[in-house]
């Protein structure tokens, strides 16, 4: 880069990140040329001004209050973004905690190789990248009480204490985004700068993106995609990444891959995010082993003060506890903590068949006998009562799209359960001022309260949604259109159902379908999200039904749209099909015997080929099959290839054997040439644009054929050429411009594909490749 490019660089990029530090209206200017640059603005009144010299052999350096910084240290200081304050908030804030290493996984760009490591320690590596050619957007995933809130705010809580001690120049920002009532990024953004009283606005958190010396954590990135619509909450999100302008890094949680997905899907098939450069890398939280649950079982007793109990008699009382059908939930964080500490007050505790119950049980009866009394010792309330109240705040939490209620609302619902229940004005407000220490609450971020964990809150709120669910599908419509109901809630409301001998009666199970399906068949300006959710209790219904049932005969499920997790090991006997989508449903060892499907559609679905048996009466594979994968050595994998789709619909039942294939619609291209064009679309479904200097990708942009190969992407406008300074050097970028799953498409010449891939198809058919 010459020296004036480099200066224009510098002046443009002084005015983007400075800007938000200004004062609203107030004057701002950045003059000079060539190397020099003068930076005047306001901040909360106070004129600075800071002096700006731009080498390309050293950097930039920064003349401001009689002192000289780095341009990094610069926009940290005390006068601009005030990280080191920010970092002392945030130790304030986190106390350190009880903290078992946990391990994760993720798989490198072209998903070739996993690499399996301690998780705060993998995120660490994975963030210490140094200038990356495109924003980073690392996908933190994880089952239910995996740990992996823990994990990120433990990480989080680290890297604030080396940036206060000076032995780092990066913050990490956690953001929780999990059940609030936010459509839009910057209000999560404001409201966590607002309750750790940040000097700094969100409207300079992009410039401190950029600059590589803030990461935002987004905590129920999944949440903040589903609440106050899909469209918009989206929109905000690309927004964001925009200003980015392809720096710095984000990491995002979600509670499954379907999230991780579904952003890759929104971003691949807008123009939101077709301007910029970005890299998604996930990575998944494991449920914890053997050796955490020894870990945790050993260390507890001694992390925790006053203890009633040794780690010798807390591990013989767990063993009981996690055995038989609690045996799997050893992997669990949640359950193990709870249960310790239920342990160590009760080592008698017998656990039972659905142990989250249970321990709710528990922790509610020591409330009501230990905690809830009046003058006398005489408990204020019965456990039916305190169910009661905790299910109405679960609900109320729910209609108002948070997870915290502020004390107004947390008085105005307590009180009308306790009147309900005929309690007296002197009990309410013992109860009242009683419940920020009440077992399974605890007191939120903003001077309100939460349930515990997210398990209780999904416990409760379940219990919710199984009354909706056998009443009226008018309510529970309501219910769907909130936000995003996760997979636990539906779980819990099977649970439920079950504990009240709901799902014993004669055609229970259809008739929660037939209400789902009702709920789910208006239109509305949320119906897509109420079909999705409706999916998500559908599931959990048929899912359960396996348990007691060796397959599920007769039933008609409609309307609904099954959003990702498992059918695995289901077994459908002549039921119907209709009106309804799966989408990345795993569906391997799923068996449809003589079913009926009217306009089902099987989106991106995952099966397997010698356990997969898709009997599908009235399935047409040309119009209702919109994507199929396969697992191929552990890694989900798309099926273009004509042939290997034909086959592979023949193993599972979705044509018949003597279906003859369609060797006239496979293209003959070289197979090293295809399977170059399979690593590219690989690499496009991860990023947009991809570098062809970087080096991670040396067995594609290396090969001897990719030099014509991008010379014919590039001549049929399947993907466009740019340069992008990264790391002070200009690089070369390929945009693509159609979907990576089109590009594939194209190797059958029966496909319906954009004209471009067509066109580039018939060139790779023609070429005579070396």
């Amino acid at each position: 880069m010459s020296v004036d490019d480099f200066s224009r660089y510098w002046r443009d990029r002084l005015e983007l990140d400075l800007s938000p530090f200004a004062d609203p209206g107030s004057p701002f200017a950045v003059t000079g040329e060539r190397k020099t640059f003068t930076a005047q603005w306001h901040s909360r009144s106070e004129p600075l001004e800071a002096i700006f010299t731009c080498v390309p052999d050293t950097g930039v350096s920064v003349r401001f209050q009689n002192e000289t910084y780095s341009y990094r240290s610069f926009l940290a200081s005390p006068k601009m973004a005030d990280l080191t304050n920010l970092a002392r908030m945030i130790l304030t804030s986190s106390e350190p905690s009880f903290f078992v290493p946990t391990r994760a996984r993720y798989f490198t760009l072209d998903n070739d190789c996993p690499v399996d490591g301690e998780a705060t320690q993998l995120l660490r590596e994975l963030l210490g990248v140094d200038s990356p050619s495109s924003t980073r957007i690392l996908m933190v995933t994880g089952q239910a009480g995996s740990g992996k809130t823990c994990v990120l705010r433990e990480l989080i809580r680290r890297q604030a204490d080396l940036y206060y001690r000076k032995q780092t120049d990066c913050l990490y920002l956690y953001i929780n985004a999990q059940g609030r009532a936010l459509a839009r990024l910057n209000e999560a953004l404001a409201t966590e700068l607002q309750d750790l009283r940040a000097r700094l606005t969100y409207h300079a958190i992009a410039p401190l993106v950029r600059c590589g010396i803030l990461v935002p954590f987004i905590d129920g990135f999944d949440e903040l995609l589903g609440t106050g619509g899909y469209e918009d909450a989206f929109s905000s999100l690309a927004a964001f990444v925009e200003e980015l302008n392809g720096q710095g890094q984000i990491v995002a949680s979600a509670r499954s891959t379907y999230y991780e997905q579904e952003f890759v899907s929104r971003a691949s098939s807008r123009t939101a995010l077709g301007a910029q450069a970005w890299t998604q890398i996930p990575l998944e939280v494991l449920s914890w082993t053997e050796c955490e649950f020894d870990y945790y079982i050993d260390n507890w007793p001694t992390s925790v003060a006053n203890a009633a109990i040794d780690s010798v008699k807390l591990r013989k009382a767990a063993d009981r506890v996690f055995s038989g059908r609690n045996a799997h939930l050893r992997s669990k964080p949640l359950f193990v903590a709870r249960t310790a500490a239920l342990l160590a007050r009760d080592p008698d505790f017998a656990g039972g068949d659905d142990l989250l119950h249970q321990l709710v049980e528990a922790f509610l009866e020591r409330e009501r006998a230990e905690k809830l009394l009046d003058r006398h010792g005489g408990s204020l309330l019965t456990k039916e009562q305190l169910q009661a109240l905790l299910r109405n705040l679960a609900e109320e939490m729910w209609n108002q799209e948070t997870r915290e209620l502020d004390p107004r609302s947390l008085r105005e619902v307590a009180e009308y359960v306790l009147v309900t229940e005929g309690a007296s004005k002197a009990v309410q407000q013992i109860v009242i001022e009683a419940m920020p220490k009440m077992a399974l609450l605890a007191l939120g971020e903003r001077k309100g309260l939460r349930f515990e964990h997210e398990m209780f809150f999904s416990y409760f709120l379940g219990e919710y949604l199984a009354q909706k669910v056998f009443e009226d599908s008018q309510s529970l419509r309501m219910m769907l259109g909130r936000s995003i109901l996760p997979n636990e809630v539906a779980e819990a409301a099977v649970t439920s159902s079950e504990r009240r001998c709901i799902l014993g009666k004669p055609r229970a199970l259809q008739t929660a379908l037939d209400i789902t399906a009702e709920a789910a068949s208006v239109e509305s300006p949320r119906s897509n999200q109420v079909r999705e959710n409706a999916g998500v209790v559908a599931l959990a219904f048929l899912r359960n039904t396996q348990m007691t049932q060796e397959s599920i005969q007769g039933i008609h499920v409609a309307r609904v749209v099954i959003p990702g997790g498992e059918l695995r090991g289901l077994q459908f006997k002549n039921c119907r099909f209709e009106r309804m989508e799966l989408r990345r449903v795993d569906l391997s060892e799923t068996v449809f015997e003589n079913c009926h499907a009217d306009r089902l559609v099987l989106s991106d679905v995952v099966v397997d080929p010698e356990t997969t048996r898709l009997g599908l009466i009235g399935f047409d594979v040309d119009s209702d099959l919109a994507g199929i994968r396969i697992r191929d050595q552990g890694l989900l994998r798309g099926v273009y290839d004509p042939a290997e789709r034909h086959k592979l619909m023949i193993d599972c039942g979705l044509l018949p054997v003597a279906t003859a294939p369609p060797n006239a619609s496979q293209r003959q291209v070289d197979s090293r040439v295809v399977d170059l064009v399979r690593r590219l679309s690989r690499l496009y479904g991860r990023s947009n644009p991809v570098c062809t200097s970087d080096d991670t990708q040396r067995r594609l942009f290396g090969d001897p054929n990719w030099p014509e190969l991008e010379r014919l992407l590039l001549q049929h406008a399947v993907v466009t050429q740019e340069t992008r300074q990264t790391g002070g050097s200009q690089k070369n970028f390929l945009r693509r411009r159609v979907l990576p799953e089109q590009l594939m498409a194209g190797l059958d010449r029966k496909a319906s594909v954009p004209r471009e891939v067509k066109s580039f198809w018939d060139a790779l058919e023609k070429k005579k490749w070396k």
